[in-house]
């Protein structure tokens, strides 16, 4: 099943009730998937559903959040050092978050996304329209996934 969210920050600010929609999706064994124009607030959803987690009781250790586009991440160029960098920082496992913003960049990303999915962590993917993964990308994921 696949379901598009449209908001733009800036002038709907319906962030709260997409956060609360977002924890529907909590926990299921598919990567979702935020894809919207730029600086409409895609990362800002995460955060909240990051911080709704926390509030929740799950530990920071148990949340990875990567934006692609911050320096500090650079380094990342493939989808073998993202899984290698993920490892670093937590074990994705059932109970393990994973929150990727600008990915689609990123060679061999689809990959890493899947392996981690499949070991259980729960993984959450962003990118802008301008940047939207392809179709036939986002199939590579697997045959369920939520946008």
């Amino acid at each position: 099943m696949k379901m598009n969210i449209t908001f733009c920050a800036e002038h709907d600010s319906p962030q709260r009730s997409l956060s609360e929609h977002a924890n529907g999706f909590k926990d299921e064994p598919l990567v979702k998937i935020i894809t919207g124009m730029r600086r409409c607030g895609k990362s800002t959803l995460m955060e909240m559903f990051m911080n709704d987690l926390k509030e929740n009781g799950i530990s920071e250790k148990d949340i990875v959040y990567m934006n692609f586009e911050d320096p500090l991440n650079v380094h990342i160029k493939d989808g073998d050092m993202l899984l290698k960098e993920v490892m670093v920082a937590t074990e994705f496992e059932q109970g393990t978050y994973l929150f990727f913003d600008d990915i689609q960049d990123l060679n061999g990303w689809e990959k890493a996304i899947n392996s981690m999915r499949y070991s259980g962590a729960d993984v959450y993917i962003a990118g802008s329209n301008a940047k939207r993964p392809h179709e036939r990308t986002i199939k590579k994921l697997a045959e369920n996934y939520r946008c």
